[in-house]
């Protein structure tokens, strides 16, 4: 949980912690520390990988907030951490300069700590943190957030579309709240020209469904990445191809999604040659299929949306799915459903009073419907 503590909750608890002004409400601590007057907190940010760069034993934790129970009035003095445990050695490091970056080792794990705005002037870098040197790296390490399960990838092929997939993201500035099951941080194992592990920033990643862009974060920055990236980083925890898709069986499957204010058609790959999924755009008054013949469109709507499958034999059932209230589909305004030789193939005609954004995205090889609501 105190993972999730933001940076401006983090500088507000210690400056209570150092001046001493009172507060009315209960105390939300964050991973903190001070030695030698200065204050330390931990970075969420970066990562240390190998424990060679750990130096020299700078100072030791004497006292605990959290087990002290101290209150809004306590001034944070040398020696007093709010997490770190009585006895926990702080270490310099032997890549960072004095004072600005020190290490502490809790059950088991390196974390890094930096000094805080008041003691140091380094704001945080913007990009994407993509360089000639990370593309030396010889390892992912993947965190699922939900579980804290961790997997390493190490296949260079995989670790180099990794790579090539932030370096040619698209920063944006959406704010997606996907759901947390989908949420992982990762990065790059990077040795130095020794073989020595370096600090590695971490980047955060979440995704809506495996088949669509992923979003990866880097302190501030945000980029959209191509759903490669979304298989690899999350392959290895059992996750199977279609996340959140709605899977009706079949020789010839069809799903509905919606996200970004998108509805997502996807073509799964055919078992024979004979099977058919097409999907087309036409215009009012232009030829339908109707119970099996071709006859001039009379249906509402000045667009409409043809899909078109065969050798299916859950027609109904899409139907049933498509026409449910939950999932609502943008744009649409009428549906309906006819059937032909003799129930084999089907096809659905989605209605629209203007004409729908329709393209095929061949990474996933399915037709997505953009709504322009």
């Amino acid at each position: 949980m105190r993972r999730l503590i933001a940076i401006f909750i983090i500088i507000n608890i210690v400056l209570i912690l150092t001046t001493g002004c009172g507060i009315n409400v209960g105390i939300d601590y964050a991973d903190t520390f001070m030695l030698k007057g200065v204050n330390y907190v931990e970075d969420y940010n970066q990562v240390i990988t190998d424990e060679k760069i750990i130096g020299l034993e700078v100072g030791t934790i004497k006292y605990n907030l959290v087990d002290g129970k101290a209150n809004s009035q306590y001034h944070l003095k040398d020696g007093d951490a709010t997490f770190l445990k009585v006895g926990t050695k702080i270490y310099s490091l032997k890549v960072m300069k004095d004072k600005e970056y020190v290490a502490a080792k809790q059950d088991g794990k390196w974390l890094l700590y930096k000094a805080l705005p008041e003691n140091r002037d380094d704001p945080a870098p913007s990009g994407n943190g993509i360089t000639e040197d990370t593309f030396k790296a010889t390892a992912i390490i993947v965190e699922k957030q939900s579980d804290a399960q961790s997997i390493r990838i190490e296949d260079k092929e995989k670790i180099k579309k990794v790579l090539e997939g932030i370096r040619n993201g698209v920063e944006t500035k959406e704010t997606i709240g996907y759901p947390q099951e989908n949420n992982y941080s990762f990065y790059f194992l990077i040795p130095d020209k020794n073989g020595i592990g370096q600090v590695v920033y971490k980047y955060y990643f979440k995704f809506q469904d495996i088949n669509l862009k992923g979003y990866v974060r880097r302190f501030n920055d945000n980029y959209t990445v191509d759903s490669s990236v979304n298989k690899i980083i999350t392959e290895g925890f059992g996750n199977s191809e279609v996340i959140y898709d709605n899977k009706l069986g079949g020789k010839q499957q069809i799903y509905d999604m919606f996200a970004d204010g998108k509805f997502i058609l996807r073509k799964v790959v055919k078992e024979t040659p004979q099977e058919k999924f097409k999907v087309k755009t036409i215009k009012q008054g232009e030829e339908i299929w109707q119970n099996g013949n071709r006859v001039k469109d009379i249906l509402i709507g000045k667009y409409k949306v043809e899909i078109f499958m065969k050798d299916t034999k859950v027609q109904k059932k899409i139907l049933s799915m498509i026409n449910s209230k939950q999932y609502k589909l943008p744009g649409v305004i009428s549906i309906n459903f006819t059937q032909a030789d003799g129930g084999n193939s089907s096809v659905l005609y989605l209605s629209y009073d203007e004409e729908p954004d329709l393209y095929l995205d061949e990474n996933i090889d399915s037709f997505v419907l953009v709504s322009k609501n």
